[in-house]
């Protein structure tokens, strides 16, 4: 099972030493390109979240279409 934990700086060091010494712990640090990735993706998830609470509004896919 893979989880992507978010730790303040600060206590950064700490948490990978604590994860290092479990057993059955495998640590991997994320790329900039990845964690871009997941931050653009989180983004687009609330952006679809606000249009079903009716917040904003999207633009049609056939829109964005004719711009192209």
């Amino acid at each position: 099972m893979d989880f992507l934990v978010k730790v303040d700086d600060s206590q950064a060091p700490f948490f990978l030493e604590l994860m290092k010494n479990l057993r059955r712990v495998k640590v991997e640090r994320i790329s900039t390109e990845k964690r871009k990735l997941i931050r653009e993706i989180r983004q687009s998830i609330e952006e679809v979240k606000a249009a079903e609470r009716g917040e904003i509004r999207l633009r049609p896919a056939r829109e964005l279409l004719r711009e192209l």
